[in-house]
């Protein structure tokens, strides 16, 4: 594969560019390289990264993902701490206990987890402003 900058790559993009290797890698090499800068964009990452999981259980439902977990969650990147954590906040827990996320760890219907982490991962949005603040 041909070297390329990802500075300014969105996961999208790179998903398309890494289709061969892990699939969870093209995620992973993005926020290395290039973090989330404000938590609306983490949030973003984290929608982009369960809407990849979710086309990729679609192609291979007889088949388990494994997600990557905190090494590939752009929140759990950007905040380094799960009580002041977007999905934190919201659900009054330590970490994502009790959350899509940790039926998905646990069902054999990945899918349908997949997508429940999806639409709950969205529905955040409505907490999240664009105010472009940067916390690291």
């Amino acid at each position: 594969m041909e070297m390329m900058e990802v500075s300014n790559v969105k996961p999208k993009f790179l998903a398309k560019q890494l289709s061969g290797s892990h699939p969870i890698e093209y995620f992973l090499t993005c926020k290395l390289l290039h973090p989330p800068r404000t938590e609306k964009q983490a949030l973003d990452w984290s929608v982009e990264k369960w809407k990849f999981i979710v086309m990729w259980l679609k192609k291979h439902p007889e088949k388990f993902l494994y997600d990557g977990g905190p090494c590939t969650c752009a929140l759990c990147i950007f905040w380094r701490d799960c009580t002041r954590c977007t999905i934190g906040r919201n659900t009054v827990r330590k970490s994502c206990h009790e959350t899509p996320y940790s039926q998905y760890r646990s069902w054999y219907n990945y899918l349908s987890a997949a997508r429940q982490e999806l639409e709950f991962l969205k529905g955040l949005r409505k907490e999240v402003k664009s105010n472009g603040k940067e916390v690291h």
